[in-house]
């Protein structure tokens, strides 16, 4: 048979087996698995002998599994597996047999009640029950019971494969099936009085799980049900205490939901309720209590009445705490939800009372004192919490506690006086941290590391607050003020004697030398801030401000020079708009005014300006005009106080002759005139800042000792600055502003020109200002008088240089006389000829000095222009001009004489003849004619000898 062996063989083998490890005790699951194998092999018995063989193994194997013990999973299992293959063996014998065995009466019903009685015991944990289920109701049908039966036996089997059926389908995930096996079970009760416990028992627990597993609406049909059935018990049959049991979870479960009021279950008030907004779960937690009278019961009831806000909280809280056997979880617990739900004077009316009887040991005080202390310090009664603090440190110090004891308490109170000072009740968190560091000690405090700095910070912070709040109210001791201030630097001393460069230390300390206007000490702290490895711009920030506010000019001073010696990129990342710009100008407003004040002359008292001004210029060209001042309307008045403290403190200089400082400061007016809004009145400013910072240079320049390479390129290039102002201010200034402007660039340029002795920067500006500008003539005598003047000043009379200036200066005064001259041409009225007339004469005498300077021309052929002009106005020619160019022509006569140039001589001279016979009266020279024929005739030089 396919190598199978035959149902004799197989038979044989399980009745074998069966009956060797019953005998030896020695029942596995591996052998129940086995078993079951073969009676799957088993497709059908062949005679009466064999179903009753088969018959007997079951009940064999029945009898042994009802008598095995469970105390563990595997063992249950076994019990399972052997009851199932038990029924399954009586179920296949009494099948061969129809129902008639000689020796067993098994039919229907009994194997229903062994199927029943198996799944019941497997509890839906066991991996064969689904099986023994689907079993248990093909008998059931067959049987033809069903939940209308009378059998008290059928329904005992009925009732146990309903319970079963309803764990299996709970285990399988379905609560509604598992519930319609339940109510199954509940129908049979009427037959069945005493499973009355037992199934409120089973719906007690499935609605525990429900609870358990946050799924309170759903726990409620069940808890419901276990109730209904404890509820209509016979007498006697019910335990009180556990209807209680199921109320209370009842009332927790609509707790949850806030499900407090049911008035189509609840449609009239009980006897011990007056208030017409009845509530459920109130109801169901009081008559829990009623029976179990313990502090779980106590503590619903107060939750209750908190989460129904009603009246009687205060008398339930008493209820509660009244427990003589309240443990410390229990009190906790109750505390706890009366500070959370906002009965804080209420928790801390009874802390004392829970120390008094639950914190009785020194373990119990360590468990129970925080939460009680947190209470008191919530509810402001901080002597209570104070005295609390002392008993608890030596609580610690008896049991010799560990370091993570004490941190937990440091922690504690930071966190309690953190919620003081967020509360804004520092006098309170000073009590406070003054007590825990006196009680705790400086020794043990240490043990704490970084709990300890923290706690001290804290301290130190709120003290300030407190001294602060003392100092703005009347009639406060002076005393408390001081006390404050002294906690607070006691501890900011102790954190920065262990690192002086301690960051927050550092900043407690300076708030609390502002508070005593304490400078000196203000100082020092700042010092040590500035050392600290963060950057302290945001501190100085708020210090700046405060000093300001506190009128400590040199505090303030101090935290102005820290912030704009910071990096530039880190102001940028705090500074708000318009603060630094303000900042800037009250402190350059202070040393100004000091300044001022002390009428010191000396390098060293422009300093502390100079560095701020110059930080200010930085930023300025960083950051811009728009982030350092807060409006325009601010720009322009905070830009040009600047800009006129830069200007005083550069003319201040200037005086002193200190010649360095004017040029900084004047750098400084005309960057921050530049910065400003375009403007005419600004543009000016620039202008004169860039001409008098060219001129200081230059002054420094015309110094032997002070000249170098960088003094001549700062030179050079604010000449150059001067000149682009001027281009600037050409867009709104008319054309004779712009050139007398120009004249001021030319003058510089000139002279720095001449004293950098550059021969070609000097021919260019020339050139430049003749080719290009149309310049009128005075100017053009200007330049050749500047030329003539600077190069004088800078060089020798016989060098190149001066020679090439003197030769340029002549080129400048030919220049203007062809430009008077064309005027002349033009002019329409005898008053404008005398005035040009005039002009040219002087530029035409300044011309011959220079000519006559040079020692290589004679200036024959100038002077000669100059007494033809003459001829040609002999009534307008200045008279005095005439008169001048007689008496050169007579000096260069007699030069010539001495020098035995007769024949130059006698040019010279004739030369005077004709211009005094241009006009004897108006030259005033009529009387000289005689004394220049006797010249004439003295050296043989008269007409008629020559």
């Amino acid at each position: 048979m396919d190598g199978y062996p035959v149902v004799e063989d197989l038979l044989t083998l399980l009745e074998d087996g069966v009956r060797c490890a019953v005998d030896a005790n020695e029942l596995t699951l591996e052998l129940a698995s086995e078993w079951t194998s073969m009676l799957t092999r088993l497709r059908h018995l062949a005679t009466r002998q064999d179903a009753e063989r088969l018959l007997q193994v079951g009940v064999t194997l029945w009898n042994t599994a009802i008598g095995l013990p469970a105390t563990n999973r595997v063992e249950h299992e076994l019990a399972v597996r052997l009851r199932h293959l038990a029924a399954d063996c009586m179920a296949m014998g009494s099948g061969a047999l129809a129902g008639i065995s000689a020796k067993y009466d098994i039919d229907h019903a009994t194997l229903l009640k062994f199927y029943a009685s198996s799944v019941l015991s497997g509890c839906g944990r066991c991996p064969v029950s689904g099986n023994l289920v689907d079993r248990a109701e093909e008998f059931a049908r067959l049987t033809g019971v069903d939940s209308t039966t009378s059998d008290v036996m059928h329904a005992k089997s009925l009732f146990d494969l309903y319970v079963a059926k309803a764990e299996v389908t709970w285990e399988s995930g379905s609560l509604a099936g598992a519930l319609q096996c339940i109510r199954l079970a509940c129908s049979l009760i009427r037959i069945l009085p005493l499973e009355t416990d037992y199934l409120a028992a089973l719906l007690h627990n499935f609605g525990f799980l429900l609870y358990e597993a946050g799924k309170f609406a759903e726990a409620e049909e069940w808890l419901m049900g276990s109730i209904d059935l404890r509820s209509g018990a016979r007498a006697g049959m019910c335990d009180p205490s556990k209807l209680a049991l199921t109320r209370r979870l009842l009332g927790t479960c609509y707790s949850y939901i806030d499900r407090f009021e049911d008035s189509e279950r609840w449609s009239s008030n009980p006897s011990d309720e007056t208030s017409p907004d009845f509530k459920v779960l109130d109801r169901e937690l009081l008559a829990a209590y009623e029976v179990v009278q313990d502090p779980i019961g106590s503590f619903l009831l107060m939750k209750s009445a908190i989460d129904g806000a009603r009246d009687d909280v205060e008398v339930r809280a008493r209820k509660h705490f009244s427990h003589a056997n309240l443990s410390t979880n229990e009190a906790v617990i109750a505390l706890s939800l009366l500070r959370e739900t906002g009965h804080l004077a209420l928790a801390a009316d009874h802390v004392n009372g829970v120390l008094n009887t639950v914190g009785t040991k020194p373990t119990e005080v360590v468990e129970i004192s925080p939460i009680c202390f947190e209470i008191l310090v919530d509810a402001g009664r901080l002597t209570e919490a104070c005295n609390l603090l002392h008993q608890v440190f030596e609580s610690l110090q008896e049991q010799s506690c560990e370091k993570m004891q004490l941190q937990r308490w440091v922690n504690i109170a930071i966190r309690a006086g953190a919620r003081l000072s967020l509360a804004q009740n520092y006098c309170g968190g000073l009590e406070l941290f003054r007590s825990l560091i006196e009680v705790a000690g400086d020794d043990l405090l240490r043990t704490t590391g970084d709990h300890e700095r923290s706690l001290r910070l804290l301290a130190a912070s709120v003290a300030l607050k407190a001294a602060e709040e003392l100092s703005s109210v009347k009639r406060v001791p002076s005393s408390e003020w001081d006390q404050a201030i002294k906690f607070s630097d006691l501890n900011t001393s102790v954190l920065l004697a262990r690192d002086a460069n301690d960051t927050e230390a550092s900043v407690l300390s300076m708030k609390s030398s502002l508070l005593t206007r304490d400078v000196l000490s203000f100082g020092k702290a700042l010092d040590n801030l500035c050392r600290s490895e963060r950057d302290p711009s945001s501190f100085l920030c708020s210090f700046a401000v405060d000093a300001w506010q506190a009128g400590l000019e040199d505090a303030f001073l101090q935290c102005v020079r820290g912030i704009f010696e910071g990096e530039v990129q880190n102001l940028n990342s705090w500074a708000t708009e318009g603060f630094l710009g303000s900042l800037l100008v009250a402190s350059v407003s202070i040393e100004y005014e000091r300044l001022t004040a002390s009428m010191a002359t000396d390098r060293n008292s422009f300093q502390p300006l100079e560095s701020l001004l110059q930080k200010g210029a930085d930023l300025l060209r960083t950051r811009g005009l728009k982030p350092m001042f807060h409006s325009l309307d601010e720009e322009q008045q905070e830009v040009a106080i600047l800009v006129d403290i830069c200007w005083n403190l550069a003319i201040g200089a200037d005086e002193r002759e200190l010649l360095q400082e004017c040029e900084v400061f004047f750098e400084l007016c005309l960057v921050y005139s530049g910065a400003r809004r375009t403007t005419l009145s600004s543009l000016r400013t620039c202008f004169l800042a860039s001409v008098f910072l060219c001129s200081s240079l230059l002054r420094m320049m015309g110094r032997p000792s002070s000249i170098n390479d960088s003094i001549c390129s700062r030179a050079i290039d604010a000449a150059n600055e001067v000149r682009r102002q001027i281009d600037l201010l050409s867009e709104f200034c008319n054309v004779k502003d712009v050139a007398l402007y120009m004249e001021t660039w030319v003058s510089l340029s000139v002279r720095l020109a001449c004293l950098m002795k550059d021969e070609q920067a000097l021919e260019s500006i020339i050139d430049e200002v003749l080719r290009k500008f149309s310049p009128e003539p005075h100017f053009v005598v200007k330049l050749a008088a500047s030329v003539m003047g600077w190069s004088e000043q800078s060089d020798t009379a016989q060098s190149s240089f001066r020679r090439s200036a003197m030769t340029l200066a002549t080129e400048c005064f030919q220049a203007s006389i062809d430009l008077y001259l064309a005027s002349l041409i033009s002019s329409s009225t005898e008053n404008d000829n005398s005035q040009i007339l005039e002009s040219v004469a002087a530029a035409y005498r300044e011309l011959l000095m220079v000519v006559v300077s040079l020692h290589d021309a004679s200036g024959m052929d100038e002077f000669r222009g100059a007494q033809s002009l003459a001829s040609r106005y002999p009534e307008t020619f200045p008279a005095i001009e005439m008169r001048w160019l007689a008496c050169f022509a007579w000096e260069r006569a007699r030069y010539h004489e001495l020098g035995q140039n007769y024949r130059e001589a006698k040019e010279w001279m004739e030369e005077v003849r004709r211009v005094i016979q241009i006009s004897p009266r108006r030259a005033g020279l009529a009387g000289a004619m005689s004394e220049v024929e006797a010249f004439l005739n003295r050296n043989n030089l008269s007409p008629a000898n020559s």
